[in-house]
């Protein structure tokens, strides 16, 4: 699977994650639309955070772990201003963790006996 698959897999993953983590933060009582505004404006934030670290990944070719937290902690300085440090990190270890438990399966499209798939 690639980087590209791997990242919008876990963009949704994170959304229903946050969705659910909301359910347990948010007050009985309804949302202002502002409010409501307000959550989904965040979410947005890193959902960006995510697509803008995972385009770094593919643009850069950086698979190793030593360039990927090079290129972490070059987005974390970007965004700290106006995101969680202890997210954003959690956001890509999740995304990393995504990575190597799908490329750790074999691509059913290539063949590994010299005989190509069909």
């Amino acid at each position: 699977m690639n980087w590209a698959v791997a990242s919008s897999r876990l963009l949704y993953k994170s959304i229903r994650i946050t969705d659910h983590e909301l359910r347990f933060i948010k007050p009985q009582t309804p949302h202002s639309p502002s409010s409501q505004l307000q959550e989904k404006e965040e979410e947005l934030k890193y959902l960006q955070f995510l697509q803008e670290v995972t385009n770094d990944i593919l643009i850069r070719s950086c698979y190793h772990k030593e360039a990927l937290d090079v290129l972490l902690r070059m987005h974390i300085r970007s965004r700290r201003h106006d995101l969680d440090e202890v997210k954003m990190r959690k956001l890509f270890q999740d995304l990393k963790e995504e990575l190597n438990s799908s490329t750790n399966q074999p691509d059913p499209s290539i063949s590994y006996n010299g005989i190509i798939a069909q």
